[in-house]
């Protein structure tokens, strides 16, 4: 009886997880944890009010406001950042 190998055993990376770099701390995470996305424009504005280098997509003018994704830590710096532009007591109303 033939058997074919490939039909029997699965991809050797099927039960590996796919993962992408954060856009701000460019650590390494699955995908499926970069749950929040920001513009590069946003990231290039963070980096240069911290004084480190910003990344080539955000430099290019063709990608500034193209999605980037952000791991759950680096999020804080947005979500502050968003609460800042709408006020005090936003939330309350």
């Amino acid at each position: 009886m033939f058997h074919d190998k490939a039909a029997t055993q699965p991809h050797k990376n099927a039960f590996r997880p796919t993962t992408s770099r954060c856009a701000l701390c460019e650590v390494e995470f699955e995908t499926k944890n970069l749950g929040f996305t920001v513009t590069h424009n946003a990231i290039h504005r963070l980096r240069s009010r911290w004084g480190a280098p910003s990344t080539a997509a955000a430099r290019s003018v063709a990608t500034l406001y193209n999605a980037a994704h952000v791991c759950i830590f680096c999020t804080q710096f947005f979500c502050s950042e968003m609460d800042r532009a709408q006020g005090p007591g936003a939330g309350l109303r």
